[in-house]
């Protein structure tokens, strides 16, 4: 057990927890990757900011329990980092020429799909490795487009699973601006690849009537458009929408939240930000009522942090690192508790969440 009265050492991984990776419980894996940001950028440094915003948080939490009794270990893979520099360039020569009516050279973005087809391989592969090993898999980006390994492994590990999908936009798109490994394209590609895997997005107010039709016709995809939480949250009944959402999932679900899911005043900093979203505390709400709806997270990626010039003393930093707190905690505790269902069902009895 750390020692929860002093700090961590500056070196050390996220919350100041150092496991080892063959034999932990929980893995934060940081992407640094942003190649495709049609926007603002500053997303690469998300991973790190967290994890240095991380160090300021007790261990001790009222919502998922105290973190620091997990072996949780943690890995940023810097030369994401760089190999996201590297790319870019040719990224934003092919937005330059659509914004200006002009058609992109082919060689840049097959050189920008060519990064994002071996980042997902590498994730998937890593993401794999762990769900195998039965440890809970976080994923810290960069941009929206790192999540698409992180689901295709899980998908794979859990074939019956869902997709609970935090985000302001619904990244459906075929190929945004020319390209497949795409942030705003991630979902899109992953459900073309994967099937009708059920998905609930929640906070969606910012896409296009392509989109809209998609999710509007489609069966196994599930809308919670922010007015309906706007109108919820006037009515005083957020948790009761937040019920009615996730009962629309299978019993185990990927987590993959946008911060932009949420309201720019908690993180300004992001890509893309929206105004409306939800607040810090509807997060842990629908969180919250995934795990006491006895549904299991399997893994989650976490999103389109930008720290801003503050990096880890911006209030983005804090606000990422303590949502990837609640998200690793869920995570574990619906882990620890359907191994303590499985146990009781298979004695005859209850147990109480």
């Amino acid at each position: 057990m750390p020692d929860q009265d002093g700090p961590p050492s500056p070196d050390s991984g996220f919350f100041g927890l150092d496991a080892d990776l063959s034999e932990a419980d929980a893995v934060i894996l940081g992407a640094p990757y942003e190649a495709t940001v049609s926007f603002r950028t500053g997303t690469r440094d998300g991973p790190e900011a967290m994890r240095r915003a991380s160090h300021q948080i007790d261990l001790f939490d009222l919502d998922v329990g105290d973190l620091g009794r997990h072996a949780i270990a943690s890995e940023i893979l810097y030369d994401w980092g760089a190999r996201s520099d590297d790319v870019r360039p040719a990224a934003r020569r092919v937005i330059a020429a659509l914004e200006n009516e002009l058609d992109p050279d082919p060689a840049d973005i097959a050189l920008v799909d060519a990064a994002g087809a071996e980042l997902c391989a590498d994730l998937q592969k890593r993401c794999a490795a762990w769900h195998a090993r039965g440890a809970f898999v976080a994923v810290v980006g960069g941009d929206h487009s790192i999540a698409l390994g992180p689901l295709l492994a899980a998908k794979k590990a859990h074939p019956d699973m869902g997709v609970l999908h935090v985000d302001a936009h619904a990244d459906l798109r075929v190929a945004y601006e020319g390209f497949v490994h795409s942030h705003a394209s991630f979902l899109y590609e992953f459900l073309h690849r994967a099937g009708p895997v059920p998905t609930v997005s929640v906070g969606l107010r910012d896409l296009c009537a392509a989109e809209h039709r998609m999710l509007t016709e489609h069966d196994h995809l599930h809308p919670v458009f922010d007015r309906q939480l706007r109108h919820a949250r006037a009515e005083g009944r957020v948790r009761a929408l937040f019920d009615e959402a996730v009962g629309h999932l299978p019993p185990s679900v990927y987590v993959t939240f946008d911060i932009d899911g949420m309201s720019p005043t908690e993180c300004p900093h992001t890509g893309t930000p929206v105004p409306g979203g939800m607040s810090f505390d509807e997060a842990v709400l629908l969180l919250e009522a995934l795990h006491h709806s006895g549904r299991r997270i399997i893994g989650a990626d976490l999103c389109e942090v930008a720290p801003g010039p503050e990096g880890p003393d911006s209030i983005d930093a804090n606000v990422g690192a303590r949502l990837l707190a609640k998200l690793v905690g869920f995570g574990l505790l619906t882990r620890d508790s359907g191994r303590a269902h499985k146990v009781a069902a298979a004695a005859g009895e209850k147990v109480s969440d």
